[in-house]
């Protein structure tokens, strides 16, 4: 009984938020039929490599919807279009459909689109704290954009890092 209550209240949570977001939602049903397709389609080919990127890819867009409904931490729209938008970029297109030889400065916009989605994540972490009644912080705006820039320059590195050192 308590399963089909929590079930009900999963439903309507979805139904509003449907209506809330029409625009990311028909965003987010698009590219995963698209990533359905294309995982399909290799499977069908044998490139089972090129399938797995499509399974990783699937689950990483159901990484803000899992940060909404479970830490009941709502991403603002934008910020959750960009990033659905740039991981279906690089693996999809990039990867799978060889955008990073057909659009040679391709890597370059994502790596700049990474550097705003990373500084939209810290400046989002920051606003949460002093948003939170749970915890005690009173950040100033100086700080807050200061704590964003560190932050995306060194998710920004590290990524860089990685895209350099791995074969």
């Amino acid at each position: 009984i308590k399963s089909s209550a929590a079930s009900d209240v999963y439903k309507r949570q979805l139904l509003i938020s449907v209506k809330q977001n029409k625009e990311l939602t028909a965003l987010y049903f698009i590219l995963r039929l698209v990533i359905i397709f294309i995982f399909v389609l290799n499977i069908i080919r044998g490139k089972y490599e090129s399938a797995m990127t499509c399974g990783l890819t699937f689950i990483l867009m159901l990484i803000p919807s899992f940060i909404d409904r479970s830490l009941h931490i709502e991403l603002p729209s934008v910020l959750e279009t960009f990033m659905i938008l740039f991981v279906f970029s690089a693996n999809i297109l990039g990867e799978i459909g060889s955008f990073y030889e057909k659009i040679p400065f391709l890597d370059t916009i994502l790596h700049t689109l990474n550097g705003f989605i990373c500084a939209g994540v810290g400046f989002g972490l920051t606003d949460i704290l002093n948003r939170s009644k749970k915890v005690k912080f009173n950040l100033s705006p100086i700080f807050v954009c200061l704590f964003s820039f560190c932050f995306s320059m060194t998710a920004g590195t590290a990524v860089s890092y990685t895209h350099l050192t791995l074969p």
